[in-house]
């Protein structure tokens, strides 16, 4: 009892330390592999699975998400795996438990007397057709799990003896499996768990480092379970959780490994745990969850621990509210999208696409009543993207909420992160009202979707749902654009001043380099021409040769000897900003297109559209003064006219245009915004593309808005900022 209180002595005192670990960066980068000399390696076969890593609370380092390859020689080894090579495979989640022939890069060679434990993928081919992201074998039954306990022989320390791992898995509440229990409907439990140990491993904690910051775990694993395998019959569990005296590299890990134990080669639901998470039972309860194939989730906000509605994202707020003195903090349900991945609900629906349904909606915890516990809207007919809706509210282990209500997931199983809870305000905090989801309020999401909240029950909530009908998702049209900062993608580094060209199929290329030609600024905005030149505006001022200084409010001409990597060509003025009024901050040229007769009123001059940073005041033909915001597009060179009022178009009064183009072909516009957007029915972010669907004449013209690419679904790095499709002259 003594060590009971001291522990949750040692809880109650970290608590408000914890509770704002929640902004902890979201992936590591990938780190370079070992490789023992002299080998040389072209391909591999074998069996992947995946490891999730979480870092220890108030220390620095994000997530990790780990990929194995277990050979056919039984050799496990960890994959190093770029965004390219995962998109191309179906994403992190499909290759979960596939089976793969991987292609590998020329090995870089250090002299380290190690066996091979990390290679480079540069390609992957599955060798059966198995794993369909989204699709997942049901976990059902009996999961029982054997604790083995572990001490690296320079240490003898034990922090926790053999009934205290007993009870965290037992099946007494809050013991795990009570928990699952309760998260799984009855369908799972723990019983039968046990735990064995100490067992005393062949090596020091140092000696298990395969690089400066990352522990060998295949190692691990095959000591420690070596160690029990006097005691142990592996036969009778599912589970493996390794529970070590010290800290590891900072992590506790949580997923799958293949291995042979007692003649059965399986993947085995593991985790591996230092002290500090196995004295918290939440942090068990997220590892379970990765051991049973959870991924992580998140807000929108790049992050992977701000998701409070989540055990799998933020386990550590509203402790205080389910602290218990042994086992500390509790955790709260995972999500429907998680939980229809483990083949747990039974009942759900999908939004039909033409029509308006509605839907009794029934809590996800402790359900009351056979109503449905999930909505799901697809956002195509692939079925990579969707909405999720679900009712959560205070009932058993979700009395840790930060309060009930509606809650909204948009998933992409490209992501390595699936799922993103919908927050409104974007504020950063999806534990107030931006997340919940309320009678009277509709959620406006992509493709005409709407959600709306009709009243709450006792148990969940009735909400009306609107899907217009799916159109095939067409092919991606090539485009070219520039990016608000300098990034790196498909092997490719750019920098803000550089055109890219981006292709589904290719990914992303070098089309101007901008350093080639002495363009130290980033640009602001560019557009082509008919005669094969590129007009160019830059976000400051800069000195430019044979030009002198070139301003913001400036437009410049580049007419191009090559383009791509060798970019060579001659620079002129195209419109000294002072000739047509733009002298002041407000006015730096933003967003830039070229012009075209057909989409203007006759008495117009055709040369440019453009927005500006901010607010500008310019005079039309007749010397008429007038002025236009940031969410404007003016249209003429010397004397202007207003093409597009901003403010007519739902939700762009409140945003930025800082990409632009017109399409000559129907006027219809495309444009970029600075940031997070909802412009009538379209929603995303700064790395998106609206279509403005223009209909009607000029000057009497209205614009239906729709998101035309996004840029997450493909990983994007950086938000966009000029933006322009192929033309005869640059196709």
């Amino acid at each position: 009892m003594s060590k009971h209180r001291s522990i949750a002595a040692l809880w109650l005192a970290a608590i408000f330390i914890l509770l704002g670990i929640g902004s902890v960066a979201a992936q590591s980068q990938s780190r370079r592999p070992i490789y023992p000399p002299g080998r040389t390696l072209e391909t591999l076969n074998g069996t992947i699975s995946v490891i999730w890593g979480d870092p220890q609370p108030g220390q620095p380092g994000g997530s990790q998400t780990r990929t194995f390859l277990t050979d056919d020689h039984g050799r496990t080894v960890e994959l190093s795996l770029d965004e390219k090579t995962l998109r191309e495979a179906g994403g992190i989640l499909a290759l979960n438990g596939r089976r793969v022939s991987v292609s590998t890069a020329t090995p870089h060679r250090q002299a380290v007397e190690k066996e091979l434990t990390a290679v480079d993928a540069s390609s992957i081919t599955p060798l059966v057709s198995t794993n369909a992201a989204g699709s997942y074998k049901a976990v059902e039954g009996s999961q029982p799990f054997i604790s083995i306990m572990c001490k690296f022989n320079d240490s003898d320390e034990t922090p926790q003896e053999r009934p205290y791992f007993e009870a965290m898995f037992g099946d007494a509440a809050p013991g795990l499996s009570h928990y699952w229990k309760e998260q799984s409907y009855g369908q799972i439990n723990l019983n039968g768990s046990n735990a064995h140990g100490w067992y005393q491993l062949p090596k020091s904690r140092s000696e298990y480092y395969y690089s400066a910051d990352r522990m060998n775990l295949s190692d691990l694993f095959d000591d420690c379970t070596g160690a029990a395998a006097e005691e142990v019959n592996f036969i009778e569990f599912k589970g493996i959780n390794l529970m070590f005296n010290e800290n590891l590299d900072g992590y506790a890990w949580g997923g799958t490994i293949f291995k042979n134990l007692d003649g059965r080669s399986a993947f085995w639901r593991t985790t591996w745990d230092p002290p500090w998470a196995y004295q918290n039972i939440a942090v068990m309860a997220h590892e379970v969850g990765h051991a049973m194939g959870l991924p992580h989730s998140s807000g929108q906000y790049g992050r992977v621990y701000d998701n409070q509605w989540d055990v799998m994202s933020d386990t550590w707020s509203n402790c205080l509210r389910t602290f218990d003195p042994s086992f500390g903090c509790l955790g709260q349900h995972t999500i429907s999208y998680h939980k229809e991945m483990l083949g747990w609900l039974d009942g759900r629906v999908t939004a039909a696409a033409g029509r308006s349904q509605t839907v009794i909606l029934e809590r996800l915890a402790n359900p009351q009543s056979s109503n449905p516990l999930m909505v799901k809207i697809p956002l195509d007919n692939v079925g990579d993207r969707f909405y999720t809706v679900e009712a959560r509210q205070w009932s058993g282990y979700d009395a840790k909420l930060p309060r009930s209500g509606m809650l909204i997931h948009e998933v992409n199983l490209l992501r390595s992160i699936p799922a993103q809870v919908i927050d409104s305000d974007l504020n950063g905090n999806t534990g107030d009202e931006g997340a919940q989801w309320l009678p009277g309020e509709t959620f406006y999401g992509d493709a005409g979707i709407t959600v709306t909240v009709d009243s709450a029950g006792a148990t969940g909530y009735t909400i009306t749902i609107t899907r217009p009908a799916v159109a095939e998702k067409p092919a991606a049209q090539p485009f070219y654009l520039s990016t608000k900062r300098a990034g790196k993608m498909d092997g490719l580094s750019f920098r803000a001043a550089d055109i890219l060209r981006y292709d589904s199929q290719n990914g992303l290329s070098m089309f101007f380099d901008a350093s080639d030609v002495g363009i130290k600024k980033n640009l602001s905005a560019f557009s082509f021409t008919e005669d094969g030149s590129i007009l160019l505006a830059l976000s400051d001022a800069q000195r430019v040769s044979g030009l002198g200084k070139v301003k913001p409010q400036d437009v410049l001409r580049f007419t191009p000897d090559s383009l791509g990597e060798n970019t060579s060509g001659t620079l002129e003025w195209h419109l000294r900003g002072a000739d047509g009024y733009l002298t002041t901050n407000g006015e730096k040229v933003d967003a830039l297109s070229g012009s075209t007769a057909a989409c203007r009123a006759p008495s117009e001059e055709a040369d440019l559209l453009l927005s500006t940073s901010g607010r500008a005041t310019v005079y039309d033909a007749a010397g008429e003064k007038f002025k236009a915001q940031d969410e404007d597009i003016i249209n003429g060179r010397s004397a202007w006219h207003n093409y597009l009022d901003g403010s007519n178009i739902d939700g762009l009064a409140r945003e930025d245009i800082n990409g632009l183009w017109l399409d000559p072909a129907n006027c219809d516009l495309y444009i970029t915004i600075s940031s997070g957007f909802r412009i009538g029915a379209a929603k995303g972010n700064g790395k998106d593309i609206v279509r403005l669907a223009a209909s009607g004449e000029q000057n009497n013209r209205s614009y239906e808005p729709s998101l035309f690419w996004d840029g997450s679904m493909v990983k994007f790095p950086r938000n966009l900022d000029g933006i322009e499709f192929p033309t005869a002259a640059f196709p």
